[in-house]
């Protein structure tokens, strides 16, 4: 895969991540796996007239990593607001950063307070089911070498991790990376 040199071909790689994320049948798969680690006390309440988790709509994805967090997978500065429009995320946001052999990686973290884990399709990749902590995740690995970790939060809704980096093996490793940081920060799974 070539190596993403700027915000225009993230755009695209980050838009086709997404797009993935809601289309086609799912393919079986080995579980994600699971390790320790804790979860804050919050609850997550779902908006019965618009299906909506307001406790997860709440949270703003930028948030969810420090910047010394962001450090770690060499974040070339801030994450950057993205555009949920095309999507259907609640909220989104994006980083620039370079892998350990100093290669180009985008990362991201989309809201999806009105969508769950079983509405993320394989649509040629292949999708793992498992646990990341506390949380059960599903996580696709897309056909042109990126990777998408979504942590349930409730039966209708999510969060993603999305990858872009040289091959699928490696976006995967960052997205499990990513989401044993941010997945302590979420509220508690919920029947």
């Amino acid at each position: 895969m070539p190596t993403l040199k700027n915000t225009s071909l993230f755009a695209t790689a980050a838009l086709g991540l997404a797009l993935m994320s809601g289309c086609s049948s799912e393919q079986p798969g080995q579980p994600v796996p699971s390790t320790g680690g804790t979860s804050i006390s919050q609850t997550s309440s779902a908006n019965a007239s618009t299906g909506q988790d307001e406790t997860l709509a709440a949270i703003k994805p930028c948030d969810l990593l420090t910047a010394q967090e962001a450090a770690q997978f060499k974040a070339q500065g801030p994450g950057q607001v993205g555009d949920t429009q095309a999507s259907g995320s609640t909220s989104a946001c994006g980083w620039h950063g370079r892998t350990a052999d100093d290669n180009s990686v985008s990362f991201g973290v989309d809201i999806r307070a009105t969508q769950g884990i079983d509405e993320l399709r394989a649509n040629g990749g292949t999708v793992t089911d498992g646990k990341v902590n506390s949380h059960a995740a599903r996580q696709l690995q897309t056909v042109n070498g990126g990777c998408i970790l979504s942590l349930r939060v409730g039966p209708k809704s999510r969060v993603d991790i999305s990858v872009v980096a040289d091959n699928a093996a490696q976006s995967c490793q960052i997205a499990s990376d990513i989401a044993n940081i941010i997945e302590p920060k979420l509220p508690p799974e919920a029947n």
